[in-house]
């Protein structure tokens, strides 16, 4: 027994020192050892997943480990080393007419000076992305790339076939790229985009491909506000929107939004009667939006409703006038034998200020009336006319004239119209 115990405790000590012995981890080296001109260069690995590519002329590409033995390296041999897998956009070369884009692939070269030269893959993209075609067809973009090192010479390096993929049409879809500092083009091409942003996928002779994101500038939306900067407020004017685009077909339904006034319709298609009206809601200013589900940015336009001083002016001087004219100018006996017993004995106590002041109220009340919508024209003549309301002072002030040389009676035209219950109220029924 007592030897059984011994033996346990022996063999639980063992497994002990086996168990708890310290494993010496070896260190991945960090830097990529190079041979040029009998001297070793150290390339610094920033990543584990770093994979290197050595191009021989009248050799086909050969995978190397870049923590393996020295490579040696001189005049037309190359080391390619990919140490990501997407593109990172560069700000500091910031332009309108294009976006450049660093990748992460390196090529390692010796110049004709025999020193070891690094030049980075760079892709610029021109306009910034793929866009619309002046035919308006299809959407298109134009990349350039170039191994761009930190000289202004360009030397050459092999040459390096640079692979190009995408979700649309790719023409070519391999760049020779035969010396530094030299920029060769892609051309890409699609009828529709699959959204805001694309994404092509750039290897060289390596396996693995790096990611270039491509925007897709989309089509400007064009909103056109007539008047375009101010109306009269108060629901006395109507502006007109609409809305324009180059490619009317593929945007769907255009929503608009306003942060003031009202909107005769919200949603609609491009070329489907597109002109909405836009109504004015007391004062201030107001914001007009248009949006599509298509586009990623918004399109707005700021219109003042402004307080209608002129409007009030040309109403109350046409309507004064109108008044002044019917008091001098249209009591005649021949008008008073037409009208009825009761209106003669109102007409005669009425007053010259009486008539002036009830043609500045009717002119006021129907140049609003007029504004709005009503074909006050056809009430003031007696016959139905065709009337499209003109915002101009000389406008309002005509019809206040005509209005005021009326006068009430034109109410009582309106009345006629009216339901029984309302014509009291303006004296056109008993």
């Amino acid at each position: 027994m007592n030897m059984f115990l011994r033996l346990t405790t022996c063999c639980l000590s063992l497994i002990s020192m086996l168990v708890f012995v310290p494993v010496q981890v070896r260190a991945q080296p960090t830097t990529m050892r190079v041979l040029v001109q009998g001297s070793v260069v150290a390339i610094p690995l920033p990543n584990l997943s770093t994979s290197a590519v050595v191009l021989s002329p009248g050799h086909p590409p050969q995978q190397v480990n870049p923590r393996g033995n020295p490579e040696t390296l001189s005049q037309g041999k190359l080391l390619i080393l990919r140490t990501g897998d997407r593109a990172v956009q560069d700000n500091t070369d910031a332009s309108r007419d294009r976006v450049r884009y660093r990748l992460p692939i390196y090529v390692h070269y010796v110049a004709p000076s025999n020193q070891l030269q690094i030049a980075q893959l760079t892709a610029e993209v021109a306009g910034g992305g793929i866009q619309l075609t002046d035919d308006k067809s299809k959407f298109t973009g134009h990349i350039f790339f170039a191994f761009v090192d930190n000289t202004t010479q360009s030397n050459t390096l092999g040459p390096i076939e640079v692979f190009v993929s995408a979700p649309v049409e790719v023409t070519p879809q391999i760049v020779s790229v035969s010396r530094t500092n030299h920029w060769d083009n892609v051309a890409l091409r699609i009828t529709t985009p699959p959204g805001n942003e694309l994404e092509a996928r750039v290897r060289t002779p390596s396996e693995n491909a790096v990611i270039l994101p491509i925007k897709v500038i989309p089509p400007v939306l064009q909103l056109i506000v007539s008047p375009d900067s101010e109306i009269l407020g108060l629901g006395l004017q109507t502006a007109t929107v609409t809305v324009s685009s180059c490619i009317p077909q593929r945007l769907g339904e255009i929503k608009l939004r306003t942060t003031r006034g009202k909107l005769s319709k919200e949603i609609f298609k491009i070329g489907i009667d597109n002109a909405v009206k836009f109504t004015s809601i007391g004062l201030r200013e107001s914001s007009i939006t248009a949006t599509s589900p298509l586009l990623s940015e918004e399109v707005s336009k700021t219109i003042t409703f402004v307080f209608p001083y002129s409007f009030f002016l040309a109403a109350i001087l046409g309507g004064g006038l109108g008044g002044l004219i019917r008091a001098y100018a249209m009591k005649s006996d021949s008008e008073e034998n037409k009208e009825t017993e009761k209106k003669k004995e109102t007409k005669s106590k009425s007053t010259p200020k009486e008539d002036v002041f009830w043609g500045v109220v009717v002119g006021l009340a129907m140049s609003v009336m007029c504004l709005l919508g009503f074909n006050v024209p056809s009430l003031i003549f007696g016959k139905i006319l065709d009337f499209e309301p003109i915002h101009s002072e000389m406008f309002v002030g005509v019809v206040a004239l005509f209005s005021g040389i009326n006068g009430v009676k034109i109410l009582t035209t309106i009345a006629d119209s009216l339901p029984e219950r309302l014509k009291k109220i303006f004296g056109g029924g008993q």
